[in-house]
């Protein structure tokens, strides 16, 4: 869903509830493209989900798995 270059990082666990403060804990946040960060904030439908960023980013980390071993998948 974010293959924009313009990303940000989004804590899928809110600091306040535990998140990385310094952002040495890649398992709790996303890199985001600016729409779907306002979508993840609930500030435009469709909203995204706890559990779809956590779908999204298992996804986003299995292609750059893949793409490290196999040198590029297409």
């Amino acid at each position: 869903e974010c293959d924009s270059p313009d990303t940000c990082i989004h804590h899928i666990i809110p600091k306040g509830m535990g998140g990385s403060r310094a952002g040495d804990r890649r398992d709790i946040w996303i890199p985001l493209c600016n729409d779907a960060h306002m979508r993840a904030h609930r500030l435009r439908k469709p909203y995204l989900t706890r559990a779809r960023l956590f779908e999204l980013k298992a996804k986003m980390e299995k292609k750059r798995e893949e793409e490290y071993v196999f040198g590029g998948v297409n």
